[in-house]
């Protein structure tokens, strides 16, 4: 009986001590987690404050300090032109200098610049200042998505990048705002003052979550000849855009720093071709969608910048204030409009999303559930909550979803008809789906003799499922259209019109 208990007691003592391991583990981890979000909220916030404020208080610096058109913008862009120019050497260096360290380098370069605009007198001093906070922020740039992906699990990572750069968001559409207000109310000056505590939270939270990087220092090869030639190619390029407008575009200096930069980018891709450790991996460009990432990234990049420019416009044209010209420039801060697309949710999904949006939904490729009841078609209630919001239903061209599996065009503007019945021709639209990869599917699974689930069995063979309309069915689409009454308008607006009209109300709200 003794042994008994003194057993029982021992492992009551060894399961307390090893569930209050993993019970102060996941504390330390959940602790981690919160002061990595903070870290890069911290430094999203400070990036898109500065991207977006400075560009107001523009009107207000020139006038106390009395600057040249000229020396405003090399105080605008030279933030941006140092981020850009110095990105590729220090993405390379955090591998022999460290992560962390790097980081937290950057964060500090970026408080004393922010300190050096804070107290600057003379335009040289701002331009020097602005210079060293894109340095400063080129080295965050480089660093903070290998901190995140080091120091947050894998699991945790959609969360915590989620809130990161909704908080920052927030700095991203109030930035013209503030700085604004900055320069309206107080002085201009203390939107860069604005800097230093928020680089204090962000470099003390980056010095006690990230205890170390997780692979070893490593002093890798550095293409110094590479980088060289960049910068050459970057120097030329930034001259040749920068005064261009100041000495014309067809001064001999202009035309030569142009060329001499379109020469230097050349000798670059050649050179970097033939590197084994090259600054940049050429072979990426030709991935379709790791291009199409970086136009947007550019065309991002060049709205925020030319933000800036509109602010002056609005002040010394209009003759707006700093604090009203902040109010006007809010919505350009607002993230571009999304158009909400319910055709793959549920019935009660999408109506939680209609009773919550005033802006107009679609259901892109769908079909009507009373003409068909399939899952993936539209419900009356649907139909008419779509026709409140000014939204389009796109009519889908599979046979499954139209209720006839070898998808007659009668069978097609059937749903047609009954939505322009319902709710009117302007919500409606053209919606086909799969095109020629579904009927090229159902003869692939016809011919290897694959059979479907038996729920389809009785009612369709192989080679009809995934039958669909096609582009040149559209004309016949049309002929039944008219033959059915429809006039010249209704039919424009199914055929595109009303969809278009639906991507210009996004895109005047993006604008």
């Amino acid at each position: 009986m003794f042994s008994y208990f003194l057993a029982k007691g021992s492992f009551n003592h060894v399961y307390k001590e090893r569930y209050s391991e993993s019970y102060y583990h996941a504390i330390a981890e959940k602790d981690k987690i919160f002061k990595i979000t903070l870290v890069i909220s911290a430094f999203l916030s400070m990036i898109f404050l500065d991207q977006t404020a400075v560009g107001v208080t523009l009107a207000s610096i020139q006038k106390e300090l009395v600057l040249s058109a000229s020396t405003i913008a090399w105080i605008m862009n030279a933030y941006m032109i140092t981020l850009s120019a110095f990105l590729l050497l220090f993405a390379r260096l955090s591998d022999s200098i460290g992560i962390k360290n790097l980081f937290c380098a950057g964060i500090l370069i970026f408080l004393l610049a922010s300190l050096g605009c804070a107290v600057s007198n003379s335009g040289a001093g701002l331009i020097i200042n602005r210079g060293l906070q894109g340095i400063g922020a080129s080295m965050e740039y480089a660093t903070y998505l290998l901190i995140f992906n080091n120091q947050v699990p894998a699991n945790k990572r959609g969360k915590v990048l989620g809130k990161s750069a909704a908080f920052a968001a927030v700095f991203l559409a109030l930035g013209p705002l503030i700085g604004g207000f900055f320069s309206n109310v107080i002085s201009w000056r203390y939107l860069f003052w604005l800097n230093v505590p928020i680089c204090l939270v962000c470099f003390y939270f980056a010095i006690s979550a990230c205890n170390k990087d997780s692979h070893p220092v490593n002093h890798a090869f550095l293409d110094k000849l590479g980088l060289l030639i960049y910068l050459f190619a970057m120097t030329g390029l930034i001259f040749f855009l920068m005064e261009g407008p100041t000495l014309g575009w067809t001064n001999p200096a202009i035309l030569i720093s142009l060329i001499s930069s379109l020469l230097f980018f050349t000798l670059f891709v050649y050179h970097e071709k033939r590197q084994r450790q090259p600054l940049i991996e050429m072979a990426l460009f030709k991935n379709k969608e790791f291009f199409a990432s970086v136009l947007i990234l550019f065309g991002n990049y060049a709205c925020i910048t030319t933000m800036a420019f509109w602010a002056l416009w609005i002040e010394q044209v209009l003759g707006y204030s700093p604090l009203m010209t902040g109010v006007a420039l809010l919505p350009a801060g607002v993230p571009f409009g999304i158009i909400i697309d319910g055709s793959h949710t549920g019935f009660k999904t999408s109506m939680d999303a209609l009773n919550l949006t005033t802006k107009p939904f679609v259901f892109s490729h769908s079909g009507v559930y009373c003409l068909a009841p399939h899952v993936r078609n539209v419900r009356d209630e649907q139909i008419k909550s779509v026709a409140a919001t000014g939204g389009v239903i796109g009519v889908n061209g599979l046979g499954i979803l139209l209720g006839d599996v070898n998808a007659s065009i009668g069978k097609y503007v059937d749903h047609i008809d009954y939505i322009t019945k319902l709710v009117g021709a302007q919500h409606v639209a053209i919606g086909l789906d799969n095109l020629y990869f579904a009927n090229q599917f159902s003869e692939f699974m016809s011919q290897q003799g694959i059979t479907h689930p038996q729920a389809y069995a009785s009612k369709v063979n192989n080679a009809t499922l995934w039958r669909c309309l096609q582009p040149e069915n559209v004309i016949e689409v049309v002929e039944m259209l008219l033959q059915r009454g429809y006039s010249e308008n209704e039919i424009k607006g199914i055929l595109g019109g009303n969809i278009l009209r639906i991507m210009g109300y996004f895109s005047s709200c993006s604008n």
